[in-house]
């Protein structure tokens, strides 16, 4: 890694841990002018100098006017410094003051390198591979550009993400990572006053106006997370505007939405209807919408629960802006189909996904903007007086792009909430530690979740859309497209539910690859348990075919066993009578009377009719007949 990009992150941290102790901005930058005059050995010098010299040790780009205010106010004044003609001489220094900031700044630099090692590790990891030296620099580059809010490629914004989650029980790399954030929010805001000695409290009127998703997040539709800060936000907005009532100065800071903001959300609750309805299928990358279907049944439930959206906008003092000719000054109209056609071509060059609808749309509240400052954008932010804020990624995108923002000192029509929650907690002097409450957008690991939050949301309506159109073409059934679509929803997550032991999960549903394998396997077997579905079912019947054969058989085999049991009975009675007959007839004479023979007769039927168990016979018959027919019965059943 560059030396300059891990001085300033290491600068940073210290920065952070030096305004703990001294709660001064100029007291801190002060201690640093010591160790640069102390390790340079500057005796005479200009505050240009000392700018410089900032900017190569420790990354610092200070505003020159914060460090003649510091030399003057500071330095000079404790005897330290004296200015002539523009030049500052040396008069004396505290070397070991001065030795001892050294000291911090390279145990600071060393940490910073340790945590290094770790992402190097842990992507290495990932990749499963090692990376190159000029891999490492690319990669510690992009974690500086990470860490204090710079736009990063989206395969790092997925490892940095990962890293940050997978070690979120890690003392030593969430309080490095903290530190640095924090004190990279110390660093802009000085780097954005131009009067230190201002600090407190803040005095311009500006009027902030709130995208869509603010006014959701007011109302915690988007989950707690971005809830929390929403009102990490409105809490400053309270603070600023009670001590401007307080001077009775009115309301300073107004909150407010344009009526295209207001149509969206009354679009978004009519689909809510239509949902609710049976019309239409939730689309499961819009959480908002889950919220606002949730426990309602009916569509006039939808239209209580919007009722109570707006009021609850009003409570707040969110309130629609008042409509007026916006195109009564065409010099002032940045919407036209030269802007469109720009900002296609340096959008999609950048690699960025370019939407018309949404870039006419953005442009027109840019318009309203640009009216509502009378043109004027050059004078800085807290004398802008109006501004959109938005957690669009597009809008921001395009409010940052060359061909609208046409300066460096041009405020741009748009802006996100960490910048303005930035400077309004600078702004109010709050720091950091002590009872203040840090807000959430300042921490390090919430910035991860709602990176990942914004990515998986974007994953999942592209596969939502590729779902829809497959359905469309017939190339998956209703079955496989409302299964695929419940499981989309289990994947979307509020950035509070996206942890270190879930983490793994969600970077492997991001992975472009692993995901349309994902579903390409998941397709594949929910048509292999259709196919099984279908065998089961047609063995089933067979099954039950063969039973309803073999128990008409078993009836009439069992009739005919039945039978010929009663004939062989029937056999057995006559049997007794035949032998004694036969008997008769061979021992009979032609002296024998007939009553001789029919006595005869009888005196051997009568002896040998009780040696024969007819009921026993009878019962064996039958239960043999029945039993052996009952065991082959049921070994035909066995398909």
């Amino acid at each position: 890694m560059e030396k300059s990009d891990l001085n300033l992150i290491a600068s940073c941290a210290l920065f952070r841990n030096l305004y703990d102790q001294q709660k001064d901005i100029y007291d801190v930058i002060a201690e640093y002018i010591r160790t640069i005059i102390y390790l340079e050995s500057k005796f005479k010098f200009t505050s240009s100098d000392i700018s410089d010299i900032l900017n190569k040790k420790y990354g610092f780009k200070l505003p020159e006017a914060v460090i003649r205010t510091t030399l003057s106010n500071r330095l000079k004044k404790t005897g330290e410094v004296s200015s002539e003609n523009g030049f500052y001489n040396l008069i004396n220094i505290n070397e070991n003051r001065s030795k001892e900031l050294s000291d911090l700044f390279d145990r600071s630099r060393n940490e910073q390198e340790d945590l290094f090692k770790i992402l190097i590790k842990y992507i290495e990891s990932k990749l499963k591979r090692k990376i190159l030296e000029a891999e490492k620099d690319n990669f510690c580059k992009s974690f500086n550009d990470f860490i204090i809010g710079s736009t990063v490629s989206e395969q790092e914004t997925k490892l940095f993400s990962g890293f940050i989650l997978k070690y979120n029980n890690n003392e030593f790399v969430t309080k490095n990572l903290n530190r640095i954030k924090e004190g990279y929010v110390l660093y802009q805001g000085i780097c954005y006053s131009s009067d230190l000695n201002s600090l407190g409290s803040w005095n311009e009127e500006l009027t902030i106006l709130l995208d869509t998703e603010h006014l959701l997040n007011s109302s915690g539709y988007n989950g707690i997370l971005y809830s929390d800060i929403f009102n990490d936000f409105m809490n400053l907005v309270t603070e600023i505007n009670s001590f401007s009532q307080r001077k009775n100065n009115g309301e300073i800071i107004k909150l407010r939405y344009f009526e295209e903001t207001k149509q969206e959300i009354d679009s978004l609750f009519f689909v809510a209807e239509e949902i609710i309805s049976g019309q239409r299928a939730n689309n499961p990358s819009k959480s908002a919408m889950s919220k606002i279907i949730e426990n309602c049944k009916s569509r006039s439930d939808i239209v209580t629960k919007k009722t109570g959206f707006f009021h609850k906008l009003r409570s707040k003092g969110i309130l629609p802006m008042e409509e007026i000719d916006y195109y009564k000054n065409h010099s002032l109209n940045i919407e036209s189909v030269e802007s469109v056609k720009l900002l296609n071509e340096s959008l999609r060059k950048s690699g960025k996904n370019f939407d018309e609808a949404e870039c006419h749309l953005f442009l027109k509240l840019f318009t309203k903007i640009n009216v509502l400052r009378n043109g004027a954008n050059e004078n800085g932010f807290e004398k802008m007086r109006y501004i959109f804020l938005t957690a669009n990624h597009f809008a921001l995108a395009m409010a940052f792009n060359d061909s609208i923002r046409t300066s460096q000192r041009m405020v741009t029509f748009a802006t996100n909430i960490e910048y303005i929650t930035n400077r309004f907690w600078f702004k109010l002097k709050k720091g950091f530690g002590g009872t203040h409450q840090t807000p959430k957008i300042f921490n390090i690991i919430a910035n991860s979740q709602m990176l990942l939050a914004s990515q998986i949301k974007i994953s999942i309506a592209d596969e939502f859309t590729s779902l829809a159109d497959k359905y469309e073409k017939g190339e998956i059934t209703k079955e496989h497209a409302i299964a695929l679509n419940i499981d989309l929803r289990d994947y979307n997550k509020s950035p509070e539910e996206i942890k270190g032991d879930n983490v793994e999960n969600i970077l492997a549903f991001l992975n472009k690859d692993e995901s349309e394998r994902y579903y390409k396997d998941k397709l594949y077997w929910k048509n292999r348990a259709e196919i099984g579905d279908r065998s089961i079912k047609k063995l089933w019947q067979i099954k039950k075919n063969k039973i309803k054969y073999l128990r008409k058989q078993e009836k009439r085999i069992y009739r005919l066993l039945l039978s010929a049991s009663y004939c062989l009975m029937a056999l057995l009675i006559a049997l007794p009578f035949l032998l004694t007959y036969s008997l008769l007839m061979i021992l009979k004479s032609e002296s024998d009377t007939p009553i001789a023979l029919i006595s005869f007769l009888i005196t051997s039927l009568s002896i040998l009719y009780p040696l024969i168990k007819f009921k026993s016979i009878t019962k064996r018959v039958r239960f043999f007949s029945k039993d052996s027919f009952i065991r082959e019965f049921h070994r035909e059943l066995k398909i």
